[in-house]
């Protein structure tokens, strides 16, 4: 039977193990989200401009 004092210290290093990889996967999660936001961001911005020249180009004619 093994010492429960040593056996408390291994779960609690698996314990801490899990709860690290747990933060891991979070900061990935979220980094992850963030580089998804500033592509839709870019895209937004380009769908804009692309929505907008005619506009531009109609007015700066009008001048």
């Amino acid at each position: 039977m093994p010492d429960n004092d040593l056996f408390c210290e291994i779960r609690a290093c698996f314990y801490e193990k899990d709860k690290n990889k747990d933060l891991l996967d979070k900061i990935k999660v979220r980094r992850n989200r963030n580089e998804n936001e500033k592509i839709d961001l870019q895209r937004l911005c380009l769908r804009l401009t692309l929505t907008l020249l005619p506009v531009i180009e109609y007015s700066n004619k009008i001048k």
